[in-house]
């Protein structure tokens, strides 16, 4: 997902799956995809220069989520000693209001990646 939040304007599958060499197999991106557009967090396209070609992207609601997080993670990664407590709550009160569980799993890596990312940058 992030490396769809980061393509706002939507990628195609052949990109994300160059984006993502060496991580994911192309299989299981598939898999993920079709799992994160039964769950109407992403939304598919047809390319209008390319009728073979579909865009994948994020559903405006999660964009909007993923937003709001960054503000805090911005605000973190200027003072992470004192800020640190306001975006574990901000991830929390996110995580309990989010009824989606693929959503919810993935506000949690996010946390989890960025912890790690502040102890190891401290």
């Amino acid at each position: 997902m992030d490396e769809l939040s980061n393509n706002t304007d939507g990628v195609s599958f052949n990109r994300l799956a160059s984006i993502l060499r060496g991580k994911i197999s192309r299989v299981t991106l598939i898999k993920e995809l079709n799992k994160l557009k039964e769950s109407n967090l992403i939304s598919v396209e047809k390319d209008h220069f390319h009728r073979q070609k579909k865009i994948f992207k994020l559903n405006s609601r999660v964009i909007n989520l993923i937003r709001e997080i960054r503000v805090h993670e911005e605000i973190a990664l200027g003072d992470p000693i004192n800020s640190f407590s306001t975006l574990f709550q901000e991830y929390c009160k996110k995580i309990k209001e989010t009824r989606d569980e693929l959503l919810r799993s993935y506000l949690k890596i996010r946390l989890s990646r960025y912890v790690i990312s502040i102890i190891h940058n401290f």
